[in-house]
């Protein structure tokens, strides 16, 4: 049997076994669970059970490493009433890095079309809030409350398989929640920018580079092409209240 017959067959194994979060589950199940090992385990089969089922939805089959999910948060900007929205946030690994960074639950707004993804996030994170959907209709359940209140989006989605159109909406979608002034992250697996920026109106930089992920990735920021000083937005540091102190080492769990 070839490696692509032994991975389609153990999907459709994988398909054949009911997620659910530890409150859900029987106590076969939960001995199942528990024998399986940690809870970055059982996000690492989600993740790949979710990829086989719905590739053009997640980049990659293995969930963001900690080495990648340290350096996304590291490139956070908020001041302490400001929210942070992760967008695609999958099984949680940045979600888990950002909370580990000292980012209080109450402002972190994760965002997830997959809906055994944003069972297995609520289950996991209850302190967080988890909005099942797609991310371009998020302003419509937002609380008026949070738009304009934003120091960062992170954008998880693979951004760079989306038509030109989408792109533009996505792009103008998050400069609507965030101030004048701040700039959103996009992490990505490809080598050159994950979004076309002269089409889209984008001034766009990498800002930090790993190889200690499935896919090597790269973390990139984006301001828009007009208006204040974009290039010294991508770079300038921080001036209100730090996301990050650096914190122990932890697992990621996307």
């Amino acid at each position: 049997m070839n490696h692509v017959s032994a991975i389609l067959n153990l999907g459709s194994v994988l398909a054949a076994i009911p997620f659910c979060t530890m409150h859900e589950m029987t106590s076969g199940q939960r001995t199942l669970a528990e024998s399986m090992g940690t809870r970055q385990r059982s996000a690492s089969w989600l993740h790949f059970w979710r990829f086989l089922t719905h590739p053009n939805r997640l980049a990659s089959l293995t969930p963001s490493s900690e080495s990648l999910s340290r350096l996304v948060v590291e490139q956070v900007r908020r001041v302490e009433d400001e929210f942070v929205i992760e967008l695609g946030a999958g099984t949680g690994a940045v979600t888990h890095a950002m909370l580990a960074s000292g980012i209080p639950a109450r402002k972190l707004i994760a965002v997830e079309i997959d809906e055994q993804m944003a069972r297995f996030l609520r289950g996991t994170y209850p302190d967080i809030t988890v909005i099942e959907g797609d991310a371009l209709d998020i302003k419509q359940v937002l609380p008026q409350s949070v738009i304009g209140r934003v120091g960062t989006v992170i954008c998880g989605i693979p951004a760079s398989l989306l038509p030109i159109e989408q792109k533009r909406e996505l792009v103008a979608l998050i400069f609507s929640l965030m101030p004048a002034g701040h700039r959103f992250l996009a992490y990505s697996y490809r080598l050159a920018s994950p979004l076309p920026e002269e089409e889209v109106g984008l001034v766009g930089r990498r800002l930090a580079f790993t190889l200690w992920n499935f896919l090597p990735a790269s973390v990139w920021g984006y301001v828009p092409e007009t208006g204040m000083s974009s290039r010294s937005i991508l770079t300038a540091p921080h001036t209100g209240n730090s996301a990050m102190t650096r914190p122990s080492r932890w697992r990621g769990t996307n």
